[in-house]
C-alpha cells in the first residue's frame, strides 16, 4: 500500500485540484500498474473511492466533513460507494446530507425528483426538523428517488404512487410514511411551480386486510401474448418474467444487474433494498432463455441492468406504464407486485416447504409463515392436492 506520506511528490493523482494535500487518501496499486484509491483514517472503515478524480475528491471530503464532526458514517452506504467505480451526484448528495451539508439542485434536471428533493432539504422546514426526524426523511426520500432522478414530478399520478407505496405494505407504518414524503415532495414541487397537482393527497394507506390478489395462469398466458406487440416489449416483458419467477418486488428487479447473472448456474442475485438481504435465486426452466438473452442484449447496450431498452435502465414508473398498456380492461385490478405473492402461491401448490419459499423471497422463515397465512389464499387447486394426498394414504375403503 502506498499512502500520501510515501508517494506525494509529482503524483497528481494524489493531490487536490490546486496541489494541496489530500488527507487520508491512500493508494494500491493493481497487477496491471494502475492504482486504486481508499479512505483510511483511524476510527472508520477501510473505504474504495471512485477511480475518476473529481468525483474522488468530492466523496473524500465528504467523509472527512462527516468525520471531523464524529458523525456516525453509516457502513452500508459505504459499501454502497465502494461497489462503484462511476459515483453518482445523489450518492456525493447522500453523504453532503448526512453533514448537513447543502446539497446542489443543480446536478439535476429543473422539476425533476432528485431537484425536488434536492429543493426540500435546502428548504427552512428541513433544516429546522429534529435530527431522527431528517433521518426518517432521508430513508424515505431516498426510495423515492429510486423512482428515477431525472424523471419529472408532475409525472406522478395517483394510480402510479398507490402502486408504488402498496409495495411497501407489508411492513407496519412503511406506506404511511412513503405517503408523508410523496406529499412534501408534491408540495414542494407546487411551490416551485414545476407541477400543479398534488397526486400523493389521494393515496390510500393500509389500514384493513392485506391485498390477497393472485394472478391466474390464463390471466398471465393473456398478459404475455399481448404484451409481445406493444412498445418496448422485449424488456416490459423481462420486468414481468424477473418478477413471476424470483418473487421479487418490482424496485428490486428492475435494478438487477448483469453482473449478478450467472449463465453457469441460471441463476440471478438480488440485493434487496429493503430488507438489505442478498439472495442467489436459481432460475425457473421458463424463463432461462429469456433472461440470459436479455443479459445478452444488455451487454451489446453497454447497459449493466438486465432490464433495459436501447441501453438505458427501465424506471419503475417506465415500467408501470408499459405493464399497463399490455393489460386489457379486464384484468386492470391486476398489479406488478402481486407477481410475489402469485410466485408464493405457486410455490407452496407445488409442495416447497416454508424454508425453501423463504429462501427465494428473502423473508425469514417467522415472516414467511405470516406471510403465507396473510397472502396464500385458501385455492380449490390446494384443497384439491390437500385431498388427493389425504386419499394416497390407507384405509382406502368405508368398510373393513
Amino acid at each position: 500500500m502506498t499512502t500520501w506520506q510515501n508517494d506525494c511528490c509529482g503524483n497528481e493523482s494524489m493531490a487536490g485540484p490546486n496541489g494541496e494535500k489530500l488527507r487520508y487518501l491512500t493508494q494500491r496499486r493493481n497487477t496491471d500498474g494502475t492504482f486504486r484509491y481508499y479512505w483510511q483514517r483511524s476510527g472508520q472503515p477501510l473505504t474504495r473511492l471512485p477511480d475518476q478524480r473529481s468525483q474522488r475528491i468530492k466523496v473524500l471530503n465528504a467523509l472527512n466533513e462527516l468525520a471531523d464532526k464524529n458523525f456516525e458514517i453509516d457502513k452500508s452506504l459505504l459499501k454502497n460507494l465502494s461497489d462503484n467505480d462511476q459515483l453518482t451526484a445523489h450518492a456525493i448528495s447522500r453523504l453532503a446530507t448526512l453533514g448537513q451539508v447543502v446539497e446542489n439542485e443543480h446536478d439535476y434536471y429543473p422539476g425533476s425528483i432528485g431537484w425536488v428533493i434536492a429543493k426540500y432539504k435546502n428548504s427552512r422546514k428541513f433544516k429546522q426538523l429534529a435530527e431522527g426526524t431528517k433521518k426518517f426523511y432521508v430513508q424515505y426520500m431516498d426510495k423515492v428517488y429510486d423512482l428515477g432522478p431525472n424523471l419529472p414530478i408532475s409525472a406522478f399520478t395517483t394510480p402510479m404512487l398507490q402502486d408504488f407505496v402498496d409495495d411497501y405494505a407489508d411492513i407496519k407504518g412503511a406506506d404511511r410514511k412513503l405517503k408523508t414524503i410523496l406529499n412534501i415532495l408534491c408540495k414542494t414541487a407546487i411551490k416551485w411551480e414545476v407541477t400543479d397537482k398534488n397526486p400523493a393527497q389521494f393515496v390510500e394507506t393500509n389500514e384493513g386486510s392485506r391485498r390477497q390478489v393472485v394472478w391466474e395462469d390464463d390471466q398471465i398466458s393473456e398478459w404475455y401474448d399481448l404484451a409481445q406487440h406493444g412498445e418496448r416489449s422485449f424488456a416490459t416483458i423481462t420486468a414481468f418474467m424477473l418478477l413471476q419467477f424470483t418473487a421479487q418486488r418490482p424496485i428490486d428487479v428492475l435494478k438487477m444487474s448483469i453482473n449478478h447473472y450467472n449463465q453457469q448456474t441460471n441463476s440471478v442475485q438480488v440485493r434487496q433494498q429493503k430488507t438489505g438481504a442478498f439472495l442467489e435465486i436459481p432460475l425457473h426452466e421458463l424463463a432461462i432463455e429469456h433472461i440470459a438473452e436479455a443479459v445478452r442484449r444488455a451487454k451489446e447496450a453497454g447497459c449493466t441492468t438486465i432490464v433495459q431498452h436501447e441501453g438505458k435502465p427501465f424506471y419503475y414508473t417506465t415500467f408501470l406504464r408499459h405493464f399497463r398498456n399490455a393489460t386489457p380492461d379486464h384484468m386492470k385490478h391486476l398489479q406488478p407486485r402481486d407477481l410475489r405473492r402469485t410466485a408464493a402461491v405457486r410455490m407452496s401448490e407445488a409442495g416447497a416447504t416454508t424454508q425453501e419459499i423463504a429462501a427465494v423471497a428473502g423473508w425469514s422463515i417467522d415472516t414467511t409463515s405470516r406471510i403465507l397465512e396473510t397472502y396464500v389464499p385458501r385455492t380449490p387447486k390446494m384443497a384439491q392436492g390437500a385431498i388427493d394426498k389425504w386419499q394416497k394414504n390407507k384405509p382406502r375403503s368405508l368398510t373393513r
